[in-house]
């Protein structure tokens, strides 16, 4: 996903689409993309 797909699509989405220009282009540039499979745990929690 490109950097201009990433801002079109979070700037749709509650709260992000609040945001003015300069402050999206932050969110935008600090936001990695990871992809998971279906049912891959993100984190686990062990006792």
């Amino acid at each position: 996903m490109s950097i201009l797909e990433q801002k079109t699509f979070i700037s749709h989405i509650p709260p992000f689409d609040k945001l003015q220009e300069p402050e999206l282009k932050t969110v935008v540039d600090a936001m990695d993309i990871a992809y998971f499979r279906k049912g891959e745990y993100l984190s686990r929690y062990t006792k």
